[in-house]
């Protein structure tokens, strides 16, 4: 079976799981990685057991809360953005009405359009090996490491980059705001 090839776009745990499944099928990810990595539980009978991939992507999530010292899950119902703004990437999102940076997802603000969304993420170093089986053997050698950001409530994965011990993050700011607002 195949490793991972890329980080990919999203969070892991949003993936449709008949995609998880069709890539099984392929055997682009094998089933523990399914699990490990899409929370995506599949039957012996090849079908996507959906109880249980929501057990497990629930399990996934506490446990990423656990690792980032993350508060309780927000309470209510996620923003309504009806499709206005503008994307950093698939979870922060510029929010016209409240001007700032937001998490799609739960509302969470990551600032004005100037700041960088990963000064307000909560984070984590893991070994390269996190990103795929395969990942980093031949070159690490302990000198690299795989940052994870995450919204600090939903814990949605936002982003995730290698840098080598001690560099600071990829500079992710806009450079301008959007088109037609003023800074105040």
């Amino acid at each position: 079976a195949a490793p991972g090839g890329a980080c990919g776009y999203g969070d892991p745990l949003d993936r449709d799981p008949e995609k998880v499944r069709g890539d099984l099928v392929a055997e682009l990810v094998t089933p523990v990685f399914a699990e490990k990595i899409y929370g995506v539980a599949v039957g012996p009978d090849g079908r996507v057991d959906e109880s249980a991939t929501h057990v497990l992507r629930e399990r996934h999530r506490l446990k990423r809360r656990e690792r980032i010292g993350g508060g309780p899950a927000p309470a209510g119902r996620p923003p309504n953005l009806g499709g206005r703004g503008i994307r950093a990437n698939e979870y922060v999102v510029w929010d016209e009405e409240r001007e700032e940076l937001v998490c799609r997802k739960c509302g969470h603000s990551f600032g004005p359009i100037d700041a960088d969304p990963k000064e307000r993420a909560a984070s984590e170093d893991a070994p390269l090996s996190v990103g795929g089986p395969v990942m980093g053997q031949l070159y690490d050698r302990g000198r690299f490491v795989f940052r994870l950001y995450y919204c600090p409530g939903c814990v949605s994965l936002l982003e995730c980059e290698v840098l080598r011990k001690g560099d600071a993050p990829v500079w992710g700011r806009f450079s301008a705001l959007p088109r037609g607002r003023r800074a105040k």
